[in-house]
């Protein structure tokens, strides 16, 4: 397997939920890769915005269309369960 190299034109995660936060937010999904039996990485094109984005989504101030992240969720598990 292939490990994954940080860069600064891409953004690496393990949490599903705040991925799929930044992917409705705008940050667009590169790949995933599996990394252990439970853990799949997220690799996303990195935005200067994604710091104040993620501060948002943990401080309970995320504004997203809820029906968007939903979609976005149910999307991520089909891409994660294919891996």
């Amino acid at each position: 397997m292939k490990k994954i190299e940080p860069s600064t034109e891409t953004y690496s995660s393990t949490d599903f939920y705040s991925a799929a936060y930044l992917i409705c937010s705008g940050l667009a999904l590169i790949k995933t890769e599996r990394v252990g039996y439970n853990r799949v990485v997220f690799m996303l094109k990195d935005s200067p915005k994604r710091a104040q984005l993620i501060q948002d989504f943990y401080g309970h101030k995320a504004k997203i269309d809820p029906l968007l992240y939903k979609d976005t969720i149910t999307n991520l598990k089909a891409i994660i369960h294919s891996v």
